[in-house]
């Protein structure tokens, strides 16, 4: 059974395997607009600090997947939404950046 402690766990964890930055996390959080720098700090402080937010079951689940296209190859600081918050597109990475993460260096 999920946790609030095991949620915490995947979402730190994926963010820290896809090395994307607040903003480029907060952006694919918040559907392409770049709003909740302030959210992502406040989940990855622990439970026990004060402003500590817990990881909701669809926000760990939506980090184990971006985790996923992560190793998958695909380029997430390169997302793309419309206005409404449809996803548009997740280009692969570059051939020679793949190739480097999986020589273990890039994740």
């Amino acid at each position: 059974m999920s946790t609030s402690e095991s949620r915490k766990v995947i979402y730190k964890r994926a963010r820290a395997t896809t090395a994307l930055s607040k903003r480029d996390w907060s952006k694919i959080f918040s559907l392409g607009v770049e709003k909740g720098i302030a959210e992502v700090d406040k989940k990855e402080k622990y439970t026990e600090q004060s402003g500590s937010r817990g990881v909701n079951m669809p926000e760990a689940l939506s980090s184990g997947l971006i985790e996923f296209l992560h190793k998958e190859g695909y380029d997430l600081s390169r997302i793309e939404f419309d206005d409404l918050g449809n996803l548009l597109t997740i280009p692969k990475l570059e051939p020679d950046i793949i190739s480097t993460m999986s020589d273990g260096e890039g994740s």
